[in-house]
């Protein structure tokens, strides 16, 4: 089902009606401007924001040529929630040159063109003000507004010598188990999903010390300074910024560095924008994050993360929002974060740490209506006193869901092999993030808006979801297969049985009902086309069907598919470019030796071969083996088993690639018995 989040909604409304009812170029100002120019500022310079009335002439023209430059991967993100035909809206056209030019005349200096608001912000003196308000294709003049965040007290971790303890999932988090554990990570990455092939992006004031051990495996794609617009994260001499708090919160969702700390997306990969300028007592500006997140979204990020806030808080006569702006449509950045989500990203924002209050203590874009908003909680699941509170002015529950905030083990920005802890929402959001893009790498085709419901659906308090806590703790296990069916199967194996089928049976379950014959195997012989043979219910949840037999030797792939009205279930998770397989061997109806002192050595497979042979045998008992390989000359060239196997059937690839073509001899040993075989190699 296609979700328009209600604040697009709102937007486009009021993009239609073109703001005709101003009549004179005063009202153009916003009441926070007009109170600048009453108050006076000379010719110091403000920053504004210059929202335009429209996008220009031939917008038909310019969509189409917008949506053949669409990156690959922001394609197949819009295609999860767009019709195909109508991937791009008037949103992704750019601010239209000629009004910029003017506009440009008009301003001491031009920050960032935002063609998803269709603004420019600027700096910009009283005189100045005066003369944008008179041109005709301005539509409204607001300040660029700022938050005051505190900077998180870090309290150092001097992590234990230990032996490592391996958890159920085969990785050791070591002292950053519990912020794992509590929002269910281990259970996903004991399935091997830990974020691989999903794009995060991460807003925020920097990244310092990638050098740090939890960093060495990091897949960093792309980087973007937009406080001193240039490709360097870090802190750099003589630039604005420090890159402290964006080293915790990248550390804390998708370092690795087992036996000290494991991030939840430990195998994403990243986009870093620097969107805050920390020189200035850590003032945050909006347009740098519409700015990062248009940035994301031309790069094809899956997932927004952001530690950051808007609201109050400022000093030195410059105006803060309040808690009436927390309405989901007021505050540019929620508005930029919302039409983030209507491009199909997932964005995630700490909730704030404003604690409780009689009316909501929480920091734009949190209050977004298409923003998952992160509280914070402690290791024992109790909500930390700090972590901001809904409900948002128009009612709205908030925040969404929670995480573990309270003490979070995160990299030391200062040294490369030291950790620290560290409180607040800035912690919460980057884990929930992380939890997120687990989710999408076990159900690549969900659309942002069912990871969110998915997410909150299974939170810990679902049922009966409040301003203090949302719909609860995550549970990122319980989202990942909220609408897949669940599908339960043993692989088959390779087999010396040329039968006339193979069965298949599965175990599946679903949250909602399963579409009528949409139960399905699909299998092919050896690289041919797709076959699909619907699987029978023979009971409750198991399901049956049979491979026809491919009459010979070769190779059978085979993937299993359920749909419901809400999902589709893929076993494997990513088929059909992920298959099962398994190989039939032709070996002329005779069957395994029932001897307990004998083996059997099969005709390896394929014969002829180029590159890679796979040589079949079986062990009437456990024993000593040796499977050697010779050249016609007789001398050893290879050893490609040696010690103690198990009885049954073993099949074992010989890789030929660094020998010549010729003809070849595969020798096993065993009980103190040998058997040979010719193989050809053909290079």
């Amino acid at each position: 089902m296609k979700i328009v989040p209600r604040a697009v909604l709102v937007m486009l409304l009021l993009f239609l009606l073109d703001g005709t009812a101003q009549n004179s170029p005063d009202d153009k100002f916003s009441p926070v401007v007009r109170q600048a120019l009453h108050t006076g500022f000379s010719d110091s310079l403000i920053k504004v924001w210059i929202f335009l009335r429209d996008k220009g002439p031939h917008l038909e023209q310019r969509l189409a040529a917008v949506q053949r430059r669409l990156s690959p991967r922001a394609r197949l993100r819009r295609l999860r929630m767009r019709d195909p035909r109508h991937l791009v809206d008037v949103y992704d056209l750019p601010v239209y040159k000629p009004y910029l030019s003017r506009v440009r005349e008009q301003v001491h200096k031009i920050r960032h063109a935002s063609r998803w608001l269709n603004a420019v912000s600027a700096e910009v003196t009283a005189q100045q003000l005066r003369a944008l308000a008179q041109l005709p294709f301005v539509k409204k003049i607001d300040l660029v507004r700022r938050y005051r965040l505190p900077q998180p007290e870090l309290q150092p971790y001097p992590l234990p010598l230990r032996k490592p303890a391996v958890s159920d999932s085969g990785l050791d988090y070591g002292p950053s188990r519990i912020q794992n554990q509590l929002i269910q990570v281990p259970a996903l990455h004991r399935l091997g999903y830990n974020g691989e092939g999903i794009y995060i992006a991460m807003l925020d004031a920097g990244f310092d010390n990638f050098e740090h051990e939890s960093f060495q495996h990091l897949n960093v794609l792309a980087t973007w300074d937009f406080v001193n617009d240039d490709a360097d994260v870090t802190t750099t001499k003589g630039e604005m910024g420090e890159g402290t708090h964006g080293t915790l919160t990248l550390s804390a969702l998708g370092g690795f560095a087992p036996g000290k700390l494991i991030g939840p997306a430990f195998g994403a990969t990243f986009l870093l924008a620097k969107t805050e300028n920390t020189d200035y007592e850590r003032h945050i500006e909006e347009d740098n994050w519409v700015a990062g997140a248009e940035w994301a979204d031309s790069l094809g990020a899956d997932i927004i993360s952001s530690s950051l806030g808007y609201r109050d808080g400022f000093t030195h006569g410059e105006f803060d929002y309040g808690w009436g702006d927390m309405d989901g449509n007021t505050t540019v950045v929620t508005r930029g974060a919302d039409l983030a989500a209507s491009r199909g990203i997932l964005v995630v924002n700490s909730a704030g740490n404003g604690g409780y209050a009689s009316v909501n203590t929480l920091v734009a874009p949190a209050d977004g209506d298409s923003v998952m908003a992160v509280g914070a909680v402690d290791s024992n699941g109790v909500r930390a006193r700090f972590s901001s509170v809904g409900p948002t002015a128009d009612g709205r529950i908030k925040p969404d869901v929670m995480a573990m905030g309270a003490a979070v083990l995160s990299a030391s920005p200062y040294n490369t092999d030291t950790y620290v802890r560290v409180s607040g929402t800035s912690l919460s959001c980057p884990l929930a993030a992380g939890a997120a893009a687990l989710v999408l790498h076990v159900n690549p085709r969900l659309s942002n808006m069912q990871l969110l419901h998915a997410l909150r659906r299974t939170a810990s308090q679902a049922g009966n979801p409040d301003n203090l806590m949302g719909w609860g703790i995550l549970n990122a296990y319980e989202a990942a297969f909220y609408y897949t069916p669940r599908i339960r199967h043993s692989p088959l194996p390779d087999t010396l049985l040329l039968q006339s089928a193979y069965q298949v049976q599965a175990y599946i379950t679903s949250r909602f009902p399963l579409k009528e014959d949409s139960v399905s195997l699909f299998y092919r012989y050896q690289q041919g086309p797709w076959q699909r043979q619907p699987m029978k219910r023979v009971q409750d949840s198991l399901f049956i069907a049979q491979i026809p037999g491919p009459g010979d030797s070769g190779r059978m792939e085979y993937f299993i598919k359920a749909v419901t009205d809400s999902g589709i279930g893929y076993y494997p998770s990513f088929a059909p470019e992920e298959t099962f397989r398994f190989y039939v061997y032709n070996i002329n109806g005779k069957p395994p030796p029932r001897d307990n002192e004998t083996f059997e050595l099969y005709p390896p497979f394929p014969n002829p071969f180029n590159a890679v042979t796979r040589i079949p045998f079986y062990l009437s008992r456990d024993g000593i083996v040796q499977l050697v390989v010779f050249n016609n000359l007789g001398h050893r060239i290879a050893t490609l088993v040696k010690g103690h196997w198990r009885k049954g059937l073993h099949i074992v690839n010989w890789n030929a690639r660094s020998f010549p073509s010729g003809v070849y001899f595969v020798q096993l040993e065993a009980y103190g018995q040998k058997r040979l075989r010719k193989v050809v190699f053909n290079k």
